[in-house]
């Protein structure tokens, strides 16, 4: 190793193992090596992207102190060592396998893999911080991103506003929250913020005094009458103290649902429906005795969209009965178990939080591969969603406060991209002269994870026409392929595309497994509800790993990612060069239109008919995206562009607690479904059709 540069009392250093050692295409001399003059960069920040992203990539993977599960602690003095098996596949037993320098082990498996490899340990190292929109991390993930589209040899993807050719596609992406103090207090003493307490994003700003009251779970409606609030509830001028969950049994357990919770325990709809009683202040407490983990955490400080301009706080049960002199929680709890009423105390609480809103602007990153002939002002997208986590402030499974790294969701899909971009450059330039292919947009998406952002807004401002565009290919977690199997939907949604498929797949060393139904809350559903086709690659077994910090890269299949990405490439130039048909097709009957990853379709008997027009919106409720043409919702009226708020009386929060709800029911069945037209709440019955009947 020799000493680079110095940045910061750093030292940065060089390594044949440390990054994409001959980087990603053949022929010019490597990025990586020594005294190589750095290329010159047509980005925002200009050469500054190699020293920003690769050189803190060499910093990471030598001598970063950090740590997180599945990155091993390395210094200047010993280099990081990996099973060769380890590689290949996941694997429980490593200890027991010749450990040798990840060189020589890398070095065995051939340079694509090693690649392959040194993109995702990149983009999930601790350094990027979850790859969080907002966050530096982020930053130096897109950086590294564009870096190797030019090394590529492709072009920038976009124009900006000033006519410039520009890597970059800009985008409204809510706000970043800042809390400068806060404090919850009563004449028993004060709650201690980060320990007691944290700030939530669901409320604002405010300096609010007045006597507690505590509202039970605040539940708007539920089953069988249940309600929180009394005719005529008014919480103007008072500190409201809500439950968290729903009502339980002894047990703590649910009391409305067999499984962990029903949609009523969510937060959203709590908020929601307190805030609409006009608090001074809403508290969120853990409820003492719930059969749940997550009694003794708390939400990541700046978690939720915003509901109320009310401060809202959440609260340890223990912080709680101590600022209410001791009372007894438990008892508490029980009472409103049993459906009582609002308790009304005489402490006076005091909260205040002091926090200002910025608003975030993402970024998609792409670039061009200009197609050939005829063929090229057709277009295709290859896509993968570039940002993760973060601190699992939103989204988690297993709860705020830790690094979630997202090697598999979705380092392994942005790593495709940037090898795919490569791969591609390599084939056009091979073609013959007088060929014909498609253009090709090369995209890594932002905003993935909170809703679909950053590809709803590209196909909201396309800046190459829709209708041009031929088909949209899609990654979202494909590093850890079991049993060489790999997942590949959407082959029905294009008239050619199953043959091309199959005719490709026929050659690959991987197992392709084809679902029935359309779908998957991905980046290609918005591409999908504009009619354009699309292909969807993804791993066929799914993990427990998804959407904790146990998504590491250390667990990561490089062979099999590295094979799909192989057998990517072959779908892709095939499509690309195809003088056949690739137009839509509309769903037929048994497909399903939409979903979500995180649904479970199974026990679902039923389909109401629209797809969402998001995931995750500031507004409550689900928009309609698109409308099934004879489906239960048209049939009843529903229209794209109307707000899904009310399920039989019940709040609609999100589309998965909305999942929930509708796997309740049979054919046949009628409900009363709230919408908002036009700022206007209506209510319509529905007859719900069985599920093989439509799309959802």
């Amino acid at each position: 190793m020799t000493k680079n540069r110095t940045r910061s009392g750093s030292t940065w250093m060089r390594t044949s193992a440390s990054g994409p050692s001959e980087g990603c295409r053949r022929s010019p001399p490597s990025p990586w090596e020594p005294g190589r003059a750095p290329r010159a960069s047509e980005s925002r920040r200009g050469s500054n992207i190699r020293q920003t992203a690769c050189g803190r990539a060499r910093s990471i993977l030598i001598d970063h102190p950090r740590t997180v599960e599945g990155f091993p602690t390395m210094s200047l003095t010993k280099r990081l060592t990996l099973p060769l098996a380890l590689l290949a596949a996941p694997l429980a037993g490593a200890q027991q396998a010749d450990e040798a320098p990840l060189a020589r082990a890398l070095g065995e498996l051939g340079t694509d893999v090693q690649v392959y490899h040194d993109h995702v340990v990149y983009l999930s190292s601790p350094f990027l911080d979850g790859r969080l929109p907002g966050t530096d991390g982020m930053e130096l993930a897109k950086d590294y991103c564009q870096y190797w589209l030019e090394q590529a040899g492709v072009a920038p993807g976009f124009v900006d506003e000033a006519g410039t050719a520009s890597w970059r596609q800009p985008f409204p992406l809510g706000d970043t929250l800042e809390i400068h103090a806060a404090a919850v207090g009563t004449a028993e003493g004060s709650a201690l913020n980060g320990e007691d307490f944290s700030v939530l994003g669901y409320g604002g700003a405010g300096q609010v005094e007045g006597p507690a009251v505590w509202v039970g779970y605040g539940i708007e409606e539920g089953p069988e009458g249940y309600t929180s609030f009394p005719a005529g509830t008014d919480l103007s001028g008072k500190i409201a103290f809500v439950f968290r969950f729903e009502p339980m049994t002894e047990a703590g357990k649910s009391q409305w649902s067999e499984g962990r919770w029903s949609p009523q325990a969510g937060f959203g709809g709590k908020v929601q429906a307190v805030a609409n009683r006009n608090p001074a202040a809403i508290v969120l407490v853990n409820p003492p005795g719930a059969d749940d983990p997550r009694i003794e955490q708390l939400s990541g400080e700046g978690s939720g969209r915003k509901l109320t301009d009310a401060p809202v706080v959440h609260m340890s049960y223990q912080a709680a009965s101590k600022l209410m002199g001791g009372m007894d929680l438990l008892a508490l709890r029980r009472h409103f178990d049993q459906g009582g009423d609002p308790v009304i105390t005489d402490v006076a609480t005091s909260v205040d939080v002091d926090l200002t809103r910025t608003p975030l602007v993402a970024e998609n990153v792409g670039g061009m591969l200009r197609g050939k002939g005829a063929l090229a002002d057709e277009l295709i997208i290859i896509g993968a969603h570039l940002d993760h986590l973060g601190m699992g402030n939103f989204g988690s499974r297993s709860g705020p406060g830790e690094l979630h790294p997202g090697a598999d969701d979705n380092a392994s899909g942005s790593a495709a991209i940037l090898m795919l971009a490569d791969k591609l450059k390599q084939s056009y330039e091979a073609m013959p002269e007088g060929a014909e292919a498609r253009s090709i947009l090369f995209l890594l998406f932002s905003g993935e994870e909170s809703g679909l952002n950053g590809s709803r807004y590209y196909v909201n401002n396309p800046p190459y026409p829709l209708e041009n565009l031929a088909l949209m290919i899609n990654f979202d977690m494909i590093g850890r392929i079991q049993n060489r199997r790999v997942q590949i939907s959407g082959t029905n949604t294009g008239v050619d595309l199953a043959a091309i498929v199959e005719a490709v797949s026929a050659n690959s060393e991987l197992e392709v497994v084809i679902p029935q139904g359309r779908g998957g809350g991905s980046d290609h559903l918005p591409f999908f509800q504009r009619k354009i086709p699309y292909l969807f690659g993804a791993i066929a077994d799914f993990h427990d790993d998804y959407h904790t910090p146990r998504d590491v890269a250390a667990k990561i299949n490089r062979v099999d990612g590295t094979r799909t990405v192989f057998l990517f490439h072959d779908i892709a130039l095939t499509a690309a060069m195809h003088q056949g048909d690739l137009s839509f097709v509309e769903a037929q009957p048994g497909n399903v239109a939409g979903g979500s990853r995180n649904s479970s379709l199974g026990d679902i008997k039923v389909r109401f008919g629209v797809m969402p027009g998001s995931y995750d919106e500031s507004d409550p409720g689900i928009p309609v995206g698109g409308v099934t043409p004879g489906g239960s919702a048209a049939t009843a009226g529903i229209q794209e562009g109307d707000r899904l708020l009310r399920w039989d009386g019940q709040k609609i929060v999100d589309v998965r607690g909305w999942m929930e709800m509708m796997a309740k029911h049979n054919p046949g069945d009628k409900v009363k479904v709230g919408i908002v037209r036009n700022g206007e709440e209506i209510t319509l019955e529905v007859t719900l059709q069985a599920r093989n009947q439509e799309g959802r």
